[in-house]
């Protein structure tokens, strides 16, 4: 199965869509983005939409083949009303090597060929499109829909307060927070309204350093005012985690704004409303069901779950502290860890430390998303990513942080500080976190009392996340309210 070509689009009700009103979802072409918006589509659809799936045809060629190596079925297969599209991108740099700055204004070369698919859907008998809904980082798909008269949603994927920082963008500005100056960077900022007293060293990289590709910050800027226009946007979060930031950020904003998380699939949360569970994945190697047989023969409780996410990059020598803290704690581990990872450490340490471990731990370059969901892990290594941050706190998974770069710094903030569920590492003078502190927070979380605590609260917020997302939930009724909003807006445009 290729990419849909956009010359050769017809009526795109082939699934009995043409009473369903009819969305065009496009993610930013990153995993890390593709992957919630592929869960939004599900519920979307499961609440009377046709969608049509929009990626480079780089991205869509890389997710059908691995969904034919592993066997995991088509939209189609699942009889549900998803179709996919493949954008032309011969023009566009790899995402994977380079600068994340470069990667969103690159994607300005997707316009014309986005804008051809929109005038093929628009001119469609069958079931025009009535909105866009685009991710936040391609906020020039907002002139698109005006030329067509479309609705234009937003889909942000970080945090709200993360969202809220970046509106703050010209005020921290003018107080030498953005981009950080040398004598600010121990300040604190609290002048934001909705968030709490943060430290500078809290800020999101993409803030606190100018980027050459964006000199001044004048495209984010630009991108944070189209977006405060849109006539939707789509909150990944939900009411009890994030309400006094939802709250200032509904202020700053000139519609509607709607709390719709965790976006994460369903069947990982164990909800059975009807909601199609399409998996997004570009790893193509049969699924390693090893690590779920091994964490069947672990206690409850008992596993440190070790993950770094695809683009975290640890030196060689800081891979081999995390080695031996894991070593000299005693606890059984599960480590994922990309291939290219394992192969900056050093030979002899690495081979020490497999042979040190062999039979309490497992490491393994993937695992499925299911993992988090096993009874026997105790505790969650994190970067504190925000698809990662939601997972964790959806399963009551006490998390261990370790953030690398972008939103993750202010994530771990809020994760240890306000939320207090989870303990972040300490760095040594080296600028490494050695062994020994490696072993003393997983220590912490799995023996003493400060862990217990941790564990009872984010259990609260599990039950608050799934209790959004259950009939009745704020983060249902906001998709509903949606949903309703475009099924009118549909109707309304039978009469002209």
């Amino acid at each position: 199965m290729r990419p849909t070509p956009i010359d050769d689009l017809r009526d795109m009700d082939g699934n009995g869509g043409g009473d369903r009103p009819h969305a065009v979802v496009f993610p930013f072409p990153s995993l890390g983005h593709i992957i919630p918006m592929m869960h939004l589509s599900c519920r979307l659809e499961a609440l009377g939409f046709l969608i049509t799936f929009v990626n480079t045809e780089h991205n869509h060629l890389r997710i059908l083949h691995a969904w034919r190596a592993r066997r995991i079925p088509l939209p189609q297969e699942h009889e549900v009303h998803i179709n996919m599209v493949g954008l032309p991108d011969a023009n566009m740099p790899s995402l994977e090597t380079i600068n994340v700055f470069e990667a969103i204004m690159s994607t300005d070369r997707l316009r014309g060929a986005f804008e051809r698919l929109i005038g093929k859907l628009v001119e469609s008998q069958g079931c025009p499109p009535v909105c866009i809904i685009a991710d936040g980082f391609l906020s020039w798909t907002q002139d698109i829909a005006q030329d067509f008269s479309l609705q234009w949603a937003v889909f942000w994927a970080s945090s709200t307060a993360t969202s809220l920082i970046s509106t703050h963008i010209p005020d921290l500005m003018e107080r030498g927070l953005a981009p950080l100056k040398a004598e600010n960077e121990h300040s604190y900022i609290s002048f934001i309204d909705g968030m709490p007293t943060i430290s500078s060293s809290d800020l999101p990289t993409s803030i606190a350093r100018q980027d050459r590709y964006d000199p001044g910050f004048r495209h984010r800027i630009e991108r944070i005012q189209r977006v405060k226009r849109a006539d939707w946007i789509f909150a990944n979060t939900f009411m009890a985690l994030e309400h006094n930031e939802l709250r200032a950020m509904q202020g700053r904003v000139q519609n509607k704004l709607l709390p719709v998380g965790p976006v994460l699939s369903l069947g990982f949360l164990e909800i059975s409303d009807g909601t199609a569970d399409i998996e997004i994945t570009i790893d193509d190697s049969v699924e390693d069901d090893r690590c779920i047989d091994w964490l069947d023969r672990q206690g409850a409780l008992s596993v440190v779950y070790v993950s770094f996410g695809s683009i975290a990059h640890l030196s060689g020598r800081q891979l081999e502290q995390v080695a031996q803290g894991l070593k000299a704690c005693s606890y059984p581990f599960l480590w994922v860890i990309r291939n290219e990872l394992v192969q900056t450490m050093s030979a002899d340490v690495r081979n020490a430390f497999t042979e040190k471990v062999r039979g309490r731990s497992l490491v393994i370059p993937s695992a499925p998303a299911r993992v988090l969901k096993h009874p026997s892990l105790g505790a969650f290594v994190t970067h504190c990513g925000w698809n990662s941050t939601l997972e964790g706190i959806s399963v009551g998974l006490p998390m261990l942080c370790w953030p690398c770069f972008a939103d993750q710094m202010l994530n771990c903030r809020y994760i240890v500080k306000e939320w207090r569920i989870g303990i972040e590492f300490a760095k040594a003078a080296t600028g490494l976190v050695d062994k020994s502190e490696v072993e003393r927070v997983v220590r912490a979380v799995l023996e003493g009392d400060q862990g217990r605590q941790i564990r009872r609260r984010i259990r609260s917020l599990r039950d608050a996340a799934r209790t959004a997302l259950m009939a009745g939930g704020l983060s249902r009724k906001s998709l509903e309210e949606f949903a309703e909003a475009m099924k009118s807006e549909m109707r309304s445009s039978f009469f002209f």
